[in-house]
């Protein structure tokens, strides 16, 4: 039994609870002195409380069907009142049709002379029709609020784990044991051809594991700072790829105090260089741009290769969800041109509130 099933079990026998508690209160009240107990009192009480069962699934199901509850109270209340008036009329319609052929054919009895269907007896049966509806729907709804900020809190709470694991996995890629390894082994074999350069690497690839563990979560890093570190990486893999790797800046002078979530630049150059310049043989020439325009980021990062080696994976995925926090205006596109994978960032630097 799925959890559906359960909870519409769950439900109707709360509704069960409800309603058979009020057609026991009824009967009830029905034995006190002065009102002699009539079998049509029974009958009475049991279509009213089939009756508001009913009804109270059906306002239940429009207005979850017609998404009422997401509207502000002004537009809900006008909608729940006139739909419980007219459900209530419907309840009173539907006892009138079981109870008038019963009296009549004899087959239940009450007080003498009858139903008492006097205009002021059909508007107090109505208004206690609706009274009864009106306690059930003040219930619903309180029931209703919490279960929906119970959801948005466990939505919330989800986005947020979701979040953290794409952050952890992005670091994750960050500290990939063949960057790790292969930046080790290289320090090895400089260190007794070239002690100097091999205290460099060793300073370049502290500096780089300490930015992406001690950055992951801020909010946003200057240009400077992030080609810093990217810096440090390029000059890691240059120890690795010696002449294979060629790399080209053209960074505007206004764009260095731009502002940008940390890694993504970062991100996008070991993208380029995992899946681009690692493939070609012969030398690569890899291109970083920065600029800004129009109050907004422009960051481009182009190497040879082809999109089917660029996999969309871990990294891209926690740059788009960067992206979203950052503006609704962010973008990021990736392409292929004439053996040449372009990516770029967008990014204003009037965030959102």
């Amino acid at each position: 039994m799925n959890n559906k099933t359960d909870n519409t079990l769950n439900r109707q026998l709360i509704q069960a609870l409800f309603w058979g508690g009020w057609t026991t209160l009824y009967v009830l009240a029905s034995t006190l002195p002065g009102y002699p107990l009539k079998s049509g009192f029974f009958l009475i009480a049991f279509t009213v409380g089939v009756g508001c069962w009913g009804a109270s699934e059906t306002l239940r199901a429009i207005a979850l069907k017609r998404s009422w509850l997401q509207r502000p109270a002004l537009q809900l209340l006008p909608r729940l009142g006139l739909t419980l008036m007219l459900l209530a009329v419907g309840v009173q319609v539907l006892v009138f049709l079981v109870l008038i052929p019963s009296w009549g054919l004899g087959w239940v009895s009450l007080p003498e002379g009858g139903p008492d269907y006097r205009p002021s007896r059909v508007l107090m049966y109505w208004f206690n029709t609706l009274f009864m509806l009106g306690v059930w729907l003040a219930s619903w709804l309180v029931i209703e609020s919490r279960a929906r900020n119970r959801r948005l809190e466990h939505q919330r709470l989800e986005d947020e784990v979701q979040r953290r694991v794409l952050e952890l996995d992005s670091l994750r890629a960050r500290l990939n044991p063949h960057f790790v390894f292969n930046a080790l082994n290289n320090v090895r074999a400089l260190i007794n051809e070239d002690t100097e350069r091999a205290r460099e690497m060793v300073t370049r690839l502290s500096n780089t594991l300490r930015y992406a563990l001690q950055h992951t979560h801020e909010v946003s890093v200057s240009l400077e700072q992030e080609l810093a570190v990217v810096e440090d990486y390029l000059a890691i893999e240059h120890v690795h790829y010696d002449e294979r790797l060629h790399v080209i800046r053209r960074l505007s002078a206004t764009a260095m105090s731009a502002h940008l979530p940390p890694m993504l630049l970062q991100l996008l150059v070991e993208n380029a260089i995992k899946h681009g310049v690692a493939h070609n043989p012969q030398p690569s020439e890899l291109v970083i741009i920065a600029t800004v325009e129009q109050q907004a980021l422009n960051l481009t990062v182009t190497n040879p290769g082809t999109l089917r080696q660029t996999r969309e994976g871990v990294g891209l995925a926690y740059l788009r969800a960067r992206l979203k926090t950052w503006s609704a205006h962010a973008a990021f596109d990736i392409h292929e041109h004439q053996g040449l994978v372009k990516a770029k960032l967008v990014l204003p630097q009037e965030r959102d509130s």
